[in-house]
């Protein structure tokens, strides 16, 4: 069973989940790995925007869902807004080991992100910790973990007014899924 399955906003109510960050950052495998609980190496780039309905079930009460994957490509940028808008959870993902790309990533924060957040909750997906991860941190990773949440940060300059989150995960290992799951959850039950 997938762990996308225990997201609710409110029975009934129809949700918005909208993944966008540049390409190659890992939108489509955290959509897919959420959905399926399976990771899928050799995706290519969405070179669009894509809807997938889900049911989720809460309390045995079946509650519609809309995945929306935005594509990253330059190009396709300005479409997000019109989505963004309309959701009930942002999820920006960011390949935590491409530092050549994160000012890249802050200028589309910043104008893309940031300014519509301020009514939506968004949640920062540090992606492809798994990269990052060396064997002498295999006992410990939490300094790792604190030490990528703070790059990520301030590299994206990201706003302490606590409208944003920060998680680190790996799609291919599944680091972090079940945290970005329930918070989620927590972020659509008290927005009720």
């Amino acid at each position: 069973m997938s762990h996308l399955k225990t997201t609710v906003r409110a029975i009934g109510s129809p949700i918005n989940l909208v993944f966008c960050g540049l390409d190659y950052a890992g939108k489509t495998a955290m959509n897919i790995r959420m959905r399926t609980g399976k990771f899928i190496s050799d995706l290519k780039p969405t070179l669009a925007s894509t809807m997938d309905s889900v049911t989720l079930v809460h309390d045995e009460d079946l509650v519609q869902a809309t995945i929306i994957d935005l594509g990253g490509q330059e190009a396709l940028r300005d479409n997000w807004a019109a989505f963004i808008e309309k959701s009930d959870v942002v999820i920006f993902v960011i390949d935590a080991h491409d530092s050549s790309r994160f000012d890249e990533a802050k200028k589309e924060f910043q104008q893309r992100i940031v300014p519509l957040a301020q009514k939506i909750p968004c949640l920062i997906v540090c992606n492809k910790f798994d990269l990052i991860k060396n064997s002498s941190m295999e006992k410990d990773s939490s300094k790792l973990i604190n030490e990528v949440e703070n790059t990520i940060q301030a590299a994206l300059a990201v706003p302490k007014d606590g409208k944003f989150m920060i998680l680190v995960t790996s799609q291919k290992t599944g680091y972090g899924l079940p945290k970005v799951t329930r918070l989620i959850r927590e972020l659509l039950m008290s927005s009720l």
